[in-house]
């Protein structure tokens, strides 16, 4: 019997010889404002450097709409091909001395974590592990999982 690595292959009866699978992971801060921010207040009191930043009316891209408002970003420093759990516990350690701060800061902003991960087949998952959570309920936010899945073409 045949195994296929998609469900595309499996259906079709035909897949691309030689896909290697490729799995990318991600878990980040985010902090927006329509009304600004002040991006060296936050830096002092996390004590990190954001991994990319955006003010108001900047263009990501040549054709993306301009930003809404101001955005602040750190990314937790992980290989992507780790798995999901290693990035949360990187961004909880980083975080967890300032969940007063973020919390307080939850008043005058939004403030998120989103988590990504992204695959080149579309019938794999990910697992996030219970410990995983505390950060979420320390923080009172919720849980936000981007899902892609990439093709090879």
């Amino acid at each position: 019997m045949n195994e296929f690595k998609t469900l595309e292959g499996f259906v079709t009866g035909d897949e691309s010889p030689g896909l290697k699978p490729k799995l990318a992971h991600y878990a980040i801060l985010r902090v927006s404002s329509a009304t600004g921010l002040d991006f060296g207040e936050i830096e002092s009191a996390l004590g990190l450097v954001a991994s990319k930043i955006g003010r108001r009316g900047e263009r990501v891209g040549p054709r993306s709409p301009p930003n809404k408002g101001d955005i602040w970003m750190y990314q937790a420093p992980v290989a992507e091909e780790k798995a999901l759990g290693e990035h949360v516990e990187a961004l909880w350690q980083a975080l967890n001395p300032h969940v007063v701060f973020l919390r307080a800061l939850k008043q005058r902003a939004t403030v998120e974590i989103i988590l990504g991960y992204s695959s080149n087949i579309d019938h794999a998952g990910v697992t996030i592990p219970h410990g995983s959570l505390e950060m979420f309920a320390a923080l009172e936010l919720d849980l936000g999982l981007n899902i892609v899945v990439v093709t090879d073409e």
